[in-house]
């Protein structure tokens, strides 16, 4: 008996750090490469990303911005990577959050 086919489930992930060799990213990498495959993790990357300024708000936001948008949150969810201790959401997350559905 052949098993159905069934597309995986999509989750995104987001490093809170941008740094190059960030501990943050490598853990997301990690884990994408563990998943099985009923899972799969995009990771996106924040470095274009801009700082909230409401000058950029509305009908023209920046091309990473639309990127996000464009690619909207994935319905399996989203895994974020942030450094012990440090909890807080920071503007550009929180815009990233809101902007990407």
């Amino acid at each position: 008996m052949k098993k159905a086919s069934h597309s995986p489930i999509q989750l995104l992930g987001i490093s809170g750090s941008i740094r190059r060799e960030s501990y943050n990213s490598t853990v997301l990498q990690t884990i994408a490469k563990l998943l099985s495959e009923e899972l799969e993790l995009q990771i996106f990357p924040l470095n274009d990303i801009p700082l909230y300024n409401a000058d950029l708000d509305g009908d023209s936001p920046p091309d990473a911005v639309r990127a996000l948008k464009v690619s909207g949150l994935p319905a399996g969810g989203v895994a974020l990577t942030m450094q012990c201790g440090e909890y807080k959401v920071t503007d550009t997350l929180a815009l990233t959050a809101e902007d990407s559905g």
